[in-house]
């Protein structure tokens, strides 16, 4: 019984002095509403009417312990992350949960702490500070501190890589590769920078020096040959 007097409802819970009735209210088949919430408004397993925080006084010393796929809403006080949504493999484990990172949609992995990984599958951020949102396959290595890849990539083949590359960006398109640093690709295809504070639009195009422009056609691969080239 929820309630210790019998001559209340067996099946609920209310304040102390029972001036409010029905704080907890199970059904009789199962469902359960959290805040004053009638018979007839619990319509799912749960229902909680009310403003909801889940709180931990500091960092817990909890790790999670739910592993492998399956579909699920975590907040894990342990790392102050969340994740919501579905995991095919071993993304959310542990291990692989950095602190203050979020990760919603499908297997997306950020085992780096301040990252983000909003909407889309198989998303993977391996650095700290960076952020994806959306996409397929889209992935931000190792050492590409505060770096972001908006959309884009592809459910076949490559996604869209940032590895080595800080402070850079990379905006829609597909198979597009970024390893220098401050650099951006916006809306390419097959599009590669290695230089710094270089910008590249348009398809099939190598920037190999620094503070460079392209905007290929992608009639033929366009590729710098020096620094401070503005090529289309």
């Amino acid at each position: 019984n929820l309630d210790a007097e019998f001559n209340y409802d067996p099946h609920a819970l209310h304040t102390l002095d029972n001036s409010i009735r029905d704080v907890v209210f199970v059904r009789s088949d199962g469902h359960v509403g959290i805040g004053n919430v009638s018979s007839q408004n619990i319509t799912d397993d749960l229902v909680v009417s009310g403003n909801v925080v889940f709180k931990s006084n500091a960092f817990g010393d909890q790790p999670v312990a739910t592993s492998g796929s399956g579909s699920r809403l975590m907040w894990i006080p342990h790392k102050a992350a969340f994740r919501a949504g579905f995991v095919d493999n071993n993304e959310w484990d542990n291990t692989n949960i950095g602190y203050n990172s979020i990760v919603l949609g499908h297997s997306g992995l950020a085992n780096q702490n301040n990252t983000a990984i909003i909407g889309g599958k198989l998303n993977t951020v391996e650095s700290e500070g960076s952020v994806i949102v959306g996409g397929y396959r889209n992935s931000i290595g190792s050492n590409s501190n505060y770096s972001v890849i908006i959309g884009g990539g592809s459910s076949t083949g490559k996604g869209n890589q940032i590895n080595e590359g800080q402070h850079s960006a990379i905006i829609g398109g597909q198979n597009n590769y970024v390893t220098g640093n401050y650099s951006t690709i916006i809306g390419a295809q097959n599009g590669k920078i290695s230089g710094n504070y270089s910008v590249g639009l348009g398809s099939n195009f190598k920037i190999n020096h620094n503070n460079s422009f392209i905007f290929s056609d992608g009639t033929a691969t366009r590729q710098t040959t020096s620094s401070n080239q503005f090529l289309i």
